[in-house]
C-alpha cells in the first residue's frame, strides 16, 4: 500500500495538470478587464463631454457629487437610526420582570421611546402591546416564535383585522423593509392600538 506521502504526491500532480486548474483567476482576471473597459468608456464620454462644452461637464459632475453624497447620507441615516433601534429595543427587553407579559407595560414603554423620538422601537412595542391584548382577551399564551402574518390570519374575520393590519404593514416596512420610520408613522400606530384596546375593553372579539 502506498504511503501518505506518495499519494498527497500523485494527487498534487493531477490537480497541476491543465485539465484540472482551476477557473477562478481566470474569471476574475475578466471581471477587472471588464471593470476596466467600463471606466475607460466612462472616462472617454467625459472627455468628449468636456470638449462639447466645460460648462455642462462641471455642471453634471456637480450633480453627480451631489448625488454621491445624498446617497451616502441616506446609507450612514438609515444604518444609525437602525442600530439606535435595536439598541433600544435591546434596553428596554433586558428590563425583564413579570411585567414583560404586561400589555400596559409595553405601551408605557412605547410612549417613553416616543418621547426620546427612538420611533423605530416606538412602533414595535406598540405592535407588541397590541397581540398582547389580543391574546390574553382569547386567554391564549403569546408566542414569541409565531409571526406577523400568523397574528393577522388569526384575527382576520375581528374587528381589530384592520387595526392590526395597519400595525403589522407598518412595523415590517419601517423594520425590515429599510423605510425610515417618521414621526407620523407612531402617531399612527397609537391610533391602531388605542382601537384595539377599546375593542378588547368592549368585548368585541370573536377570534
Amino acid at each position: 500500500m502506498a504511503d501518505a506521502d506518495a499519494i498527497r504526491k500523485l494527487a498534487s500532480d493531477v490537480l497541476l495538470q491543465p485539465d484540472y486548474k482551476l477557473q477562478s483567476t481566470e474569471n476574475f482576471a475578466r471581471l477587472v478587464e471588464w471593470f476596466f473597459d467600463l471606466f475607460r468608456a466612462l472616462f472617454k464620454m467625459f472627455d468628449a463631454l468636456y470638449d462639447f462644452s466645460p460648462y455642462v461637464f462641471y455642471a453634471l459632475v456637480a450633480v453627480l457629487v451631489l448625488i454621491a453624497g445624498g446617497l451616502i447620507f441616506h446609507i450612514a441615516y438609515s444604518l444609525r437610526t437602525a442600530m439606535r433601534g435595536r439598541r433600544a429595543l435591546k434596553a428596554y427587553e433586558e428590563q425583564g420582570g413579570a411585567a414583560e407579559a404586561l400589555p400596559d407595560t409595553w405601551a408605557r414603554r412605547a410612549r417613553d421611546a416616543f418621547a426620546a423620538d427612538d420611533y423605530l422601537p416606538a412602533i414595535r412595542f406598540l405592535l407588541h402591546a397590541s397581540l398582547l391584548r389580543l391574546e390574553l382577551a382569547r386567554k391564549a399564551t403569546f408566542r414569541r416564535g409565531a409571526t406577523n402574518r400568523e397574528y393577522l390570519r388569526r384575527y382576520k374575520n375581528t374587528g381589530a383585522y384592520p387595526p392590526l393590519a395597519e400595525l403589522v404593514e407598518i412595523t415590517d416596512s419601517r423594520w425590515f423593509g429599510g423605510i425610515d420610520c417618521s414621526r407620523g408613522d407612531v402617531e399612527a400606530c397609537f391610533q391602531a392600538h388605542q382601537q384595539i384596546e377599546q375593542l378588547v375593553s368592549e368585548g368585541n372579539l370573536r377570534a
